[in-house]
């Protein structure tokens, strides 16, 4: 949408300069490009060279990121030379994060090679990408992934239970809505609120879990009236339950 309001020219200029700040901080938190793929980076941690701390650096870089393209819409919105489309003032980013056992390393044929990923956990991670789109979130990992890094430092709440499609295990993903004690009383209360709602929804008490996800969904930042949120994801799934149970 956005690359339909720009010439090519301008497209390139936007891309490079969002690529370039994105990569430098993962390469700030040890991590590997391996790709861009369009206007999305491809990076792992923990390979070439491994260190324990992989997922917990890959978090942090998500994180660090998230808050770098408010920082860059900022600087678009300010520059008057360019005049760049609303689109641009309000763009937003996705991403998906899952750690495993995974192979790296030179892949392709004899007359081209590139140092790569390949892999289920990485086929997981770029649909835990995609997926967030249906929940209306912008950081979706899995639990496993956020128990690897320790988790107190940070504010998350569970997501959902995942199968992706051509998958025969479920995955619990989860979003991490940034360090705890950088994030203010609205955001704990809405997690608090939407962890409680979910333990009534799981218990099939659809009155008390759409009492619950009422109260985090006026605490949600996608709260206009076409936006889609985890709140009012799992306040329809309610209702619908409600009114044809579950087996």
């Amino acid at each position: 949408t956005i690359s339909e309001q720009l010439t090519s020219t301008e497209l390139v200029e936007l891309l490079n300069d969002f690529l370039s700040n994105q990569t430098e901080i993962v390469i700030k938190h040890k991590g590997t490009l391996d790709k861009y793929e369009g206007d999305a980076i491809l990076a792992f941690f923990g390979a070439p060279v491994f260190f324990e701390a992989h997922a917990k650096a890959a978090i942090d870089a998500a994180i660090e990121m998230q808050k770098n393209v408010t920082e860059l819409t900022k600087k678009w919105r300010n520059d008057e030379i360019k005049n760049w489309p609303q689109l641009v003032h309000e763009m937003k980013m996705r991403i998906g994060i899952n750690s495993g056992e995974m192979v790296t390393g030179n892949m392709g044929s004899k007359h081209h090679m590139n140092y790569t990923m390949m892999g289920d956990v990485v086929n997981t991670a770029a649909r835990l990408e995609s997926s967030a789109k249906q929940y209306g979130i912008f950081f979706h990992t899995t639990e496993e992934t956020l128990q690897n890094t320790g988790s107190k430092d940070y504010l998350w709440r569970y997501i959902d239970r995942v199968q992706f499609v051509g998958k025969t295990v479920w995955h619990q993903t989860v979003e991490v809505l940034g360090y705890k004690n950088k994030m203010n009383k609205q955001a704990i209360s809405m997690v608090e609120n939407f962890n409680k709602g979910l333990e009534h929804y799981y218990n099939q008490e659809w009155d008390k879990a759409i009492e619950l996800f009422s109260k985090s969904n006026e605490h949600e930042t996608n709260n206009g009236e076409e936006d889609i949120n985890p709140s009012k994801v799992f306040i329809k799934r309610a209702e619908e339950f409600k009114q044809f149970p579950p087996r």
